[in-house]
């Protein structure tokens, strides 16, 4: 009963992992991918070792002898009579238009739960507007202070954000520039799996039903077939009896 319980415990801090991506720009950008403490560096890329160039050496060769052998096996295997796959149904176009929007608004109900159970921990963005023209200065300013009140509203209400610290300052002494940010968003291993459970079984129950649909098709087609090349035949039989 105490191993059971401990796994369990395990299995629960599992799921309560966060995973996310770190991303930081200070006049260069710095990407990491989070899992928990765990941080691994994307960008800037870090040189690569000696090992690590050898071992990517071999990898390329072994692919190298890997695709020659598949190539031969496919070579080989044209040389074997095969019975011909079976035909596909015939299928009007705006049918199989209809098939897909299934699918296609299952991929929006999914991107939309993705983003919903998005977190942004962290998002600083620190704006110093430099320009050698103070009215034009003036006016870009002005211009990127009505699209951050514009886009604050939606961000809050769209993404849980934790922490958001945004600020945009005109500077009148710099002809350049200035930007500072840094953002930290991150969704638990528990709404990753959540996400991936609820929304593959809904596309495996709509494949299902699609390949269903696509085999009474077939079935269809073909008996329409069987019945006219059978017609010819029993026309022929009513002519000769009249």
């Amino acid at each position: 009963m105490i191993a059971l319980a401990i796994i369990l415990g395990i299995l629960i801090l599992i799921l309560l992992i966060p995973v996310g991506v770190y991303a930081k720009y200070d006049g260069e950008a710095t990407v990491k991918a989070v899992a928990g403490p765990l941080k691994i560096q994307i960008l800037p890329a870090k040189p690569k070792t000696r090992k690590q160039l050898e071992k990517e050496e071999k990898k390329k060769a072994a692919n190298a002898v890997k695709k020659a052998e598949q190539k031969q096996k496919a070579e080989a295997a044209k040389l074997i009579h095969k019975d011909p796959p079976p035909p596909k149904p015939e299928e009007p176009l705006m049918d199989k238009v209809r098939g897909l929007l299934p699918f296609a608004r299952l991929a929006v109900d999914a991107l939309g739960s993705v983003f919903r159970r998005l977190t942004i921990k962290k998002l600083i963005v620190h704006v110093r507007f430099g320009g050698s023209d103070p009215s034009k200065l003036a006016e870009n300013y002005g211009k990127i202070m009505a699209i951050i009140g514009g886009m604050g509203p939606i961000l809050n209400r769209k993404f849980k954000v934790k922490h958001g610290d945004v600020s945009v300052v005109p500077d009148f002494s710099s002809s350049k520039t200035k930007v500072e940010a840094e953002l930290y968003m991150r969704y638990l291993i528990f709404d990753l799996l959540g996400i991936a459970f609820k929304y593959g079984f809904r596309g495996i129950k709509l494949l299902i039903a699609r390949k269903k649909h696509e085999k009474q098709l077939l079935a269809q087609q073909q008996k329409e077939k069987e019945n006219a090349e059978q017609q010819p035949g029993k026309n022929n039989v009513e002519k000769a009896v009249s």
